[in-house]
């Protein structure tokens, strides 16, 4: 059966320049939907300046602070008020447009699953663990003496300590920011793995999607949207768990500085957790290009180099399969 460290279950991202960060437009194109779902012309004149007002505001990087009451006019528009705070934080702290020249790297296709971490932290080694597609959607598991089922193709919610130790074992290391976008969402800059346009149907997005909360729980599972998979072969980086990555820069309440292979790392996310979103809202939440949320994190670990050793009766002279003879 398929390993973990099988070449099938790596992609090359090769080096080039890419489009990262949120280009001017999709800034105004963000902003101006963001302004449709407050529904300014169904509010009474003064909120509705108060809209307009903030969304010229929104729009620009830097931008001026909101004041209050146009802060309020926003919330007061939407049923969960305190979700405004966060597009509001989230739209400051985005990075704008940026072309840099990103490295080649390899990353997993898909992040550590729930069988992968609990096998990991039950004594075997990252070589040892099976691949996603050649595990089980249902995993047995011992619980204070008791066997039960569980899904096993879940992203794993881990732990950042635990992670790094699983890095360290692997000879891999965590995304940067930069490499994570641009497996993501390719060098083009577009806004999701599949393009600009926003389509649920392709990932797991938010808590209560009716084509992701069947009994099986399968369709939660990190191999069940082959629509969704990045430019570069990636799967599931938009929907499921967000990810973590390193940043060069600290961000408020969710960057952690950590020890790695005897250095200091700056440790923080990129995607978004369904159960912080909503159908309302999963088109802004799972925007590639935007900062990441939620404290239940997830793995997808990065090689430096192509594994160059055989692998199930292939010889891997590059990332192509060559037969052997």
């Amino acid at each position: 059966m398929g390993k973990l460290v099988d070449v099938d279950y790596w992609v090359e991202v090769p080096a080039g320049e890419a489009q990262l960060g949120l280009a001017q437009t999709q800034r105004d194109e963000v902003v101006w939907r963001l302004l449709e779902l407050a529904r300014p012309d169904a509010a009474d004149a003064t909120v509705r300046t108060h809209l307009l007002a903030a969304s010229e505001k929104l729009r620009k990087h830097p931008r001026e602070r909101l004041t209050r009451a146009e802060r309020e006019a926003f919330q007061s528009r939407f049923a969960d008020r305190q979700k405004f705070l966060y597009v509001e934080d989230i739209l400051t702290s985005a990075r704008p447009e940026q072309r840099k020249i990103v490295g080649t790297f390899y990353i997993a296709r898909f992040p550590v699953t729930e069988s992968q971490y609990y096998d990991f932290t039950h004594g075997n080694s990252p070589a040892e663990l099976q691949g996603a597609l050649d595990e089980p959607e249902l995993h047995t598991i011992e619980v204070m003496g008791k066997k039960r089922q569980v899904a096993g193709r879940w992203a794993a919610a881990v732990r950042t300590e635990v992670a790094l130790r699983f890095l360290s074992e692997l000879g891999g290391r965590l995304p940067t920011e930069d490499e994570w976008e641009k497996a993501a969402r390719g060098s083009d800059g577009r806004l999701y793995p599949w393009g600009n346009e926003w389509d649920e149907t392709r990932g797991f997005f938010y808590s209560g999607q009716e084509h992701a909360s069947d009994d099986t729980g399968y369709a939660r599972s990190v191999t069940a949207f082959p629509a969704g998979i990045s430019p570069y072969g990636a799967w599931a980086m938009a929907g499921g768990l967000p990810e973590l990555v390193t940043v060069s820069a600290p961000r408020p309440v969710m960057t952690r500085r950590r020890t790695w292979d005897g250095r200091d790392i700056l440790v923080d996310v990129k995607g978004a957790h369904p159960r912080e979103s909503s159908k309302d809202f999963a088109w802004f939440d799972h925007i590639v290009a935007l900062p990441g949320q939620g404290f239940w994190v997830s793995l997808r670990p990065v090689l430096d180099k192509w594994p160059g050793q055989v692998w199930r009766g292939h010889r891997i002279d590059s990332p192509t399969l060559v037969q052997s003879t």
